[in-house]
């Protein structure tokens, strides 16, 4: 069974992806229990008695919390999940209306985003059917044999799914530029998942 922990992780690169779009390009969600305990006790309280609050729900909600950070310099630099996931932030999206959800469509499309595509952006990687190929950690020992060499290449290309962000092994390869390509080549779907996911920090 999922676990909230894991489900809610999407809501985070949600965040994210919101916030190193149009406020900060270098924004990283914090890591720790604190963090997520905010959201995921967030998104208890927003899915009202069901597993989990919709995800036009969650869209809507991350858009709002998001929003009101371009009118507050102060708060933006002193960030902390509480902020847009805690009371008060439950309070700022209950009081959002219609005409104030104008004014957010405005503000995405400035910064070439919507909604919509916003929920396509974001959908959970953990449904994905090649998620569990993101980074599959037996690999790395074929793939520290010969590391760095054409052979290692070769041996990389017969056993394994190629190159990943993720792996430590595939980051300290010098081959690893050609091993991407071949991994685009060969692998396109699995090579889009991976980069998305290295461009998120790496969390599932």
């Amino acid at each position: 069974m999922e676990t909230a922990a894991r489900r809610n992780r999407w809501v985070e690169r949600l965040f994210t992806l919101l916030m190193r779009h149009t406020l900060d390009e270098g924004f990283r969600f914090p890591g720790g229990g604190l963090a997520r305990r905010a959201v995921d006790g967030c998104m208890e309280v927003l899915a009202g008695g069901a597993e989990a609050p919709s995800r036009e729900k969650v869209v809507d909600f991350c858009v709002c919390q998001v929003y009101a950070l371009t009118f507050d310099a102060k708060m933006l630099r002193g960030w902390t999940p509480a902020h847009s996931f805690g009371r008060k932030a439950l309070e700022r999206f209950a009081r959002n209306t219609s005409t104030l959800r104008y004014w957010e469509d405005r503000w995405l499309k400035e910064h070439g985003l919507s909604r919509g595509g916003l929920l396509h952006e974001v959908r959970d990687r953990s449904q994905h059917p090649l998620a569990k190929f993101l980074y599959p950690e037996y690999e790395d020992a074929t793939k520290c044999r010969r590391i760095g060499t054409e052979a290692g290449l070769y041996v990389c290309s017969l056993s394994t799914l190629l190159w990943t962000p993720l792996s430590p092994v595939c980051r300290e390869c010098t081959m690893a530029e050609k091993c991407r390509e071949m991994t685009c080549e060969r692998y396109p779907e699995l090579y889009r998942l991976r980069v998305e996911h290295g461009k998120q920090g790496g969390r599932s």
